[in-house]
């Protein structure tokens, strides 16, 4: 159904302010628009709602008493064949916002700028960045006590669940906080390593310490086919899904 309404919040109105070129309409509050202008003047492609009732995101109520049970409506659904979905903004591609998680994807995620995080500290945006590798690895840190000229940190379990512990691949750092002969790693265990002081000393001494390896399972990185390899692949894509398109 293809509609042209007028704003009725308009005293007066004559025009369309709102428009829709194909509207689905269900129980109050649940509706899917392709080819929207909404009140506001702003153009949507894709316009809906699964929200029921009263309460964004609730079911069914009434003024008085709102439905509090989650509703399980979903907002967009869209299953592909190559390609699931494809997304272009002329500033701003896409936003996402959820309690539980804003984005969750199923498989390998690639990007072609540095990712990065903004949070707001004293009501300042605080700008840091994700650090990348050459490999897939995972790290973890803490502190050890070495007492006299020797100590054992015990690894997280998560570390030796998902780290390749091998001489191979895997890097420790040591370092004292106060005043010895030099620390080593003597010995490396499954669960942790040993540390002891050089020439035998016997110094009792805090130490910061780091480790890091490749994931389990990604010795030999993650594989990427070729096309997204391509150095046209971006320019190639967007003009086969906007051939598609039109």
């Amino acid at each position: 159904m293809g509609e042209s309404l007028i704003d009725s919040g308009v005293a007066g109105a004559q025009i369309q302010r709102r428009s829709g070129g194909t509207i689905g309409v269900g129980v109050t509050g649940v509706f899917g628009i392709l080819g929207y202008k909404n009140s506001a003047n702003n153009n949507f492609g894709v316009y809906s709602t699964s929200a029921l009732g009263t309460g964004t995101g609730r079911m069914a109520g009434n003024n008085s008493s709102p439905g509090t049970t989650p509703n399980a409506g979903i907002g967009i659904g869209a299953i592909g064949g190559v390609m699931g979905g494809y997304i272009k903004g002329e500033q701003y591609g896409f936003v996402s916002k959820g309690e539980t998680f804003g984005a969750y994807i199923m498989g390998n995620t690639f990007t072609n700028k540095p990712i990065t995080q903004i949070e707001t500290i004293d009501n300042n945006k605080v700008i840091s960045y994700v650090a990348t590798s050459t490999t897939v690895d995972i790290t973890t840190r803490g502190k050890g006590q070495l007492t006299n000229g020797k100590g054992y940190v015990v690894f997280d379990k998560a570390f030796t669940q998902l780290a390749d512990l091998s001489d191979e691949n895997l890097n420790i750092t040591i370092t004292a906080k106060g005043n010895t002969n030099g620390i080593y790693i003597e010995n490396i265990t499954r669960d942790g390593f040993y540390v002891k002081e050089n020439m035998d000393g016997n110094h009792t001494v805090a130490f910061n310490w780091s480790a890091i390896s490749v994931k389990k399972a990604y010795k030999d990185g993650i594989e990427v086919s070729k096309e997204i390899l391509d150095p046209n692949w971006e320019i190639i894509w967007m003009v086969l899904c906007i051939t598609k398109i039109i």
